[in-house]
């Protein structure tokens, strides 16, 4: 059992299968590879194969892999390959998981953003689900591309990232990050055995030529006698692993007794010019370096701190840059030689700017009679309900919410239940539905602490299988979808007031990651389907809302002190106090989500109040509204709590027109009436101090 579980005590990991044990079973370990036909895997196949008491499965769908890495294992009685596709479920019997499917290349991975993103999120829940069902130890193998553009050198494993969570890196770059959620929840929730290897920078034979990777294009086009391309400005760092110390690190990751993350990689730095001039030098110094433009989001810096893997691994790096760039020359020269015409790359297809998809012409039969038909995920919720009061008050809106009331309820909508222009449907968004509608407000997820950390890998699916089934709604019926996201995608933030282009400084690992990083990757999702598919996407992160309807003792400091109020108990502060937090009320909220889908922006766009207050002001504006005599207690504060979070409107302002009207100190009586209703507490008579119960 791994030693070091973060974040609470994990559970004992699932037992092996009874197969396990059976005449069946030769080896004494049988190990599954996910991505055993590219570059790192196959080479980790060699290594495994090494080792005559180990058999291997490798399971590959080829798209960046290829059989010929792995012909010499081909037809050997301790090997086996499947053609699989790790998006859809794999039934093995095996002990160890090695999960590294996944493009890794720029050019491969932006190729399709929607279908990288479900390799690592699908893909990784699938293989945590196999590892469940067998109680296998797995392993990840993810990328220093969740530390984005750095701004700390080196990066430690400690060090959150500074990822762009809309950007068109963020497909790899956020699937990646909630792929590591989604191993830490598993650890937490079902006691899973996991490791997690985040990989730097790797080269060596069998990378594919022309793949878009700085190693892979300088040999190749040295070899062609080509001008090697520099990115502008060519100061930017990397640091290059070659890929059998990779492997080692790998193993030792595996059979040692800490989840990770472990950085693995080396800690040598160059920067792209330097590399350049290296592999000319090397490899044809007739060549030249030319300068060409950056693509966006490219690192500025990029360096491992191995110090965890040296200390806890007794691992790092043997073989130098010059001595491997000569052994991946020989690699490249040979397939060159064997190739007419060096394979095309696909093309970096983002499509900016396609047409969106048509409306389904069963939007124009005589079965539809409004104007305008909405679908309202998480219509039963607090704020869901509220937004679908002000769409009925158009007449000619049909509004038809999908709730499963994990946290929403038929109270909130009871009052429109049997209208004509009305539909509930007890739905699950991650499961696929089939509805006609022109708008899809996309709510559906839990958002208090205590509600999605009850069950955090049912979060994660929320926020990622339920928004991809959301889109491709959309894109099946050419609707428009509006996504509510999170100020938590901005985590702890550095910045202060935080505004749509701040790229959050949100822990991965964390046990709040569900939420944020979940909400961080539907953000990724919305902007691919809309560079890949032309869909109409409108994005809102929504900071702290408060009024009527909200759940009583969610966990939400608003709804916790004025409960606490009412019924005369202590308001308990989580210390320090000093936190902030900004408050916005309900119906300012609706106003904003309706003008953002209504216009011309696909967002991020803040929606917020931006008066902010420190938690302990907000319990003492509640102990004078609602009940003097209540005493302020504090409290130990809870994981990743942010120290402060006030929103930015600067751009809702501008491009929507949008600002909020309620101050707190008149929504908060607002939400007391509700909350006395349902507590069944009327207010104290003015002549007495106690509280009488309503009967």
């Amino acid at each position: 059992m791994a030693a070091n579980a973060s974040n609470g005590a994990a559970k004992q990991p699932p037992q092996p299968s009874p197969l396990r044990f059976s005449k069946f079973f030769q080896s004494n370990m049988r190990i599954l590879v996910t991505g055993g036909a590219g570059f790192i895997g196959s080479h980790l196949v060699d290594r495994l194969m090494e080792n005559e008491k180990n058999e291997v499965i490798v399971v590959d769908n080829f798209f960046t892999g290829s059989k010929d890495n792995l012909r010499k294992w081909i037809g050997h009685p301790r090997f086996e390959l499947i053609r699989h596709d790790v998006t859809e479920q794999l039934l093995v019997e095996v002990d160890q998981i090695y999960h590294l499917a996944c493009p890794a290349s720029p050019i491969f991975y932006k190729y399709n953003p929607v279908k990288t993103i479900k390799t690592n999120v699908i893909g990784t829940l699938n293989m945590l689900g196999l590892a469940k069902r067998v109680g296998a130890r797995i392993l990840l193998t993810s990328t220093s591309e969740v530390y984005g553009d750095p701004l700390v050198h080196p990066q430690p494993e400690t060090y959150w990232g500074n990822v762009n969570p809309i950007g068109v890196r963020s497909c790899y770059d956020e699937g990646k990050r909630v792929a590591e959620t989604l191993m830490f929840d598993y650890h937490r929730q079902h006691g899973i055995e996991i490791r997690i290897a985040r990989i730097f920078n790797t080269y060596g034979p069998r990378m594919n030529i022309d793949d878009g990777r700085v190693v892979s294009n300088f040999i190749a086009q040295a070899l062609r006698g080509e001008p090697l391309t520099v990115q502008l400005p060519g100061t930017q760092t990397r640091s290059f692993c070659y890929v059998s110390d990779m492997v080692d690190g790998l193993i030792r990751l595996m059979e040692g007794e800490n989840t990770g993350p472990i950085n693995i990689g080396n800690p040598g730095e160059f920067t792209m010019t330097e590399l350049a001039e290296t592999v000319k030098e090397l490899i044809n110094p007739d060549v030249e370096i030319k300068m060409v433009e950056n693509t966006p989001d490219d690192p500025r810096q990029r360096k491992p701190d191995i110090t965890k893997a040296k200390e806890l691994l007794g691992w790092e790096p043997k073989v130098k840059l010059r001595d491997g760039l000569p052994l991946m020359e020989e690699d490249f020269r040979l397939r060159l030689e064997d190739l007419a015409m060096a394979s095309k790359s696909p093309k970096d297809d983002n499509q900016d700017g396609k047409q969106p998809p048509l409306p389904s012409p069963l939007r124009f039969s005589k079965f539809f009679q409004p104007n305008m038909r909405i679908l309202i995920t998480g219509g039963a919720g607090f704020i869901g309900s509220h937004l679908v009061d002000r769409l009925m008050e158009n007449e000619k809106n049909e509004v038809i919410v999908a709730d499963n009331y994990f946290t929403g309820s038929k109270d909130n909508i009871k009052h429109w239940i049997g209208h004509p222009r009305f539909e509930l449907i007890r739905h699950d968004v991650t499961e696929t539905l089939l509805v006609e509608v022109d708008r899809i407000y996309h709510l559906a997820c839990p958002a208090s602490p205590i509600y999605y950390k009850y069950n955090p890998v049912k979060t994660i699916k929320t926020n990622v299988i339920g928004t991809l089934n959301m889109l491709g709604l959309a894109k099946r019926v050419g609707a428009r979808i509006l996504l509510t996201s999170t100020s938590e995608v901005y985590g702890d933030p550095l910045v202060h007031p935080q505004p749509e282009t701040y790229w959050g400084n949100v822990n991965p690992n964390g046990v709040r990651s569900c939420y944020d990083e979940g909400k961080r990757v539907a953000e990724t999702l919305m902007f691919d389907y809309h560079r890949q598919h032309g869909i109409e996407i409108r994005v809102a992160r929504i900071f702290n809302t408060y009024g009527p309807r909200m759940n009583i003792d969610d966990g939400r400091v608003v709804s916790n002190f004025i409960a606490q109020a009412i019924r005369g108990e202590s308001l308990t502060v989580q210390s320090p106090g000093s936190q902030t937090r900004s408050f916005c009320y309900v119906s300012d909220l609706v106003d904003g989500l309706i003008r953002l889908m209504e216009g011309s922006d696909t967002g991020p766009i803040n929606l917020g109040n931006p008066g902010e207050f420190t938690v302990l002001e907000l319990a003492q504006t509640v102990k004078e509204l609602i009940n003097p005599a209540v005493e302020i207690k504090t409290v130990d504060n809870t994981p990743d709590d942010p120290k402060q979070r006030k929103p930015d409107i600067t751009k809702a302002k501008e491009v929507l027109g949008w600002e909020p009207k309620f101050a707190l100190k008149d929504g908060l009586p607002l939400m007391e009436d509700d909350f006395r209703k349902r507590l069944g507490v009327a207010k104290a008579n003015n002549s007495e101090k106690d509280f009488t119960t309503v009967i």
